[in-house]
C-alpha cells in the first residue's frame, strides 16, 4: 500500500511538472535593447501585430497598403529589464469584430493563440493563430498551426560598467528532469529499504 502511495505521488509530481502551456513568459535574466524581428506569416487576416509590455508599441501589419516584410527588425523601440515580462500581441479582425492575442495569456474562447519557443541564443520566437475558437480539432483554436504571424524577440545587453557585478547565470534547465529523476530513484531504494 505504502509503495502505491509513492508511486502515485512520484506520477503526479510528473504530470505537474511535464504539462506545458502553448503561450509562455518571455523573460531575459539582464537588461538591454529590445528588438522585434518579423519572421513570417500565413494569414488571410490583416493582422495587427506589436508588442504590449513594457510599452504598448504597433509595430506594423500583415497586409494592407504598407504590409510588413518578412526579416524586418524592429529596433530603437524600447528597452528590455532583466526579469521583466516581454509581451506580445496580434490583433485579429475575425467575423464579428477584432480581437487581440498576447503571448503571455490563454484568449476569451479558453485557447493558447500563442505558441512561445526559447531558442538556443536567448531569444524567443512566437507564433500566433489568429482565428476565435476551434474549427476542425476541438484541441486547437482555429486551424492549430501557429504560423498566422511569427515573431522573433531578442533583448541586446547592454555593455556592462567595470563596477557592475555580473549577472547570475540562469538556472540550468536539464536540472528539472534530473532532479526528477534522482527522485524517483531515491524512492525506489527507500520502497525496496523499507521491505527488507
Amino acid at each position: 500500500m505504502r509503495k502505491t502511495r509513492i508511486m502515485v505521488l512520484v506520477l503526479l509530481a510528473f504530470a505537474l511538472v511535464g504539462t506545458v502551456s502553448a503561450f509562455g513568459p518571455i523573460r531575459f535574466s539582464y537588461s538591454g535593447d529590445l528588438v522585434v524581428t518579423y519572421i513570417s506569416e500565413t494569414a488571410g487576416y490583416n493582422n495587427e501585430f506589436g508588442i504590449e509590455k513594457p510599452e504598448h508599441i504597433n509595430l506594423g501589419f500583415t497586409h494592407g497598403t504598407i504590409p510588413a516584410l518578412p526579416e524586418t527588425a524592429y529596433r530603437n523601440i524600447g528597452r528590455c529589464s532583466a526579469h521583466e515580462p516581454v509581451i506580445l500581441y496580434i490583433k485579429s479582425p475575425p467575423e464579428g469584430g477584432s480581437v487581440t492575442y498576447y503571448s503571455n495569456q490563454t484568449s476569451g474562447d479558453g485557447f493558447d493563440h500563442a505558441m512561445v519557443t526559447t531558442l538556443g541564443d536567448g531569444s524567443y520566437t512566437v507564433g500566433f493563430e489568429d482565428v476565435f475558437g476551434a474549427r476542425a480539432n476541438t484541441a486547437f483554436p482555429g486551424d492549430g498551426d501557429y504560423d498566422d504571424v511569427v515573431l522573433n524577440v531578442t533583448c541586446i545587453r547592454y555593455a556592462a560598467p567595470p563596477f557592475e557585478a555580473e549577472p547570475s547565470p540562469d538556472f540550468p534547465i536539464i536540472a528539472l528532469p534530473a532532479g526528477f529523476l534522482c527522485g524517483i530513484i531515491g524512492s525506489m531504494l527507500y520502497v525496496r529499504r523499507t521491505r527488507e
